[in-house]
């Protein structure tokens, strides 16, 4: 089954991963298995993708989902994060880094656009 929920993507991001892992658009609709009109529409705004959409587009210009989910393209800076876990699995500080950029508030909006469609999610064998 696939997700035909459409996500709120930031347009210039999409067109910067793909631009980013050098694909045209004709390659980049055979490849993502869209029409072309679609990923034009994913950049341009008039359009959004589904999760399906965004997964496969994040394998063909390999980025991570989330990076569509921030408000511009990324810069050439990364970000690393520090956490540690003590003896009771509690986070203290350590050390993380992510493979593309992240601009400040990115997992908070990313998280809460998450937390959104689980709570309008419904599913066949669930009560509500």
């Amino acid at each position: 089954m696939t997700c035909q929920k459409h996500l709120r993507v930031t347009p210039s991001v999409m067109k910067w991963a793909r631009i980013h892992a050098r694909l045209d658009v004709e390659s980049a609709a055979n490849n993502i298995k869209v029409s072309q009109d679609e990923i034009i529409g994913w950049e341009n705004g008039s359009q959004r993708p589904t999760m399906s959409d965004a997964i496969k587009s994040a394998e063909v210009y390999h980025q991570p989902v989330g990076v569509f989910f921030m408000s511009k393209p990324p810069i050439d800076e990364v970000i690393s994060i520090l956490v540690c876990f003590d003896a009771n699995n509690n986070p203290i500080y350590g050390h993380i880094s992510f493979d593309v950029p992240i601009e400040p508030g990115y997992l908070e909006r990313l998280g809460e656009q998450l937390l959104d469609m689980e709570r309008s999610a419904s599913f066949p064998f669930e009560s509500r």
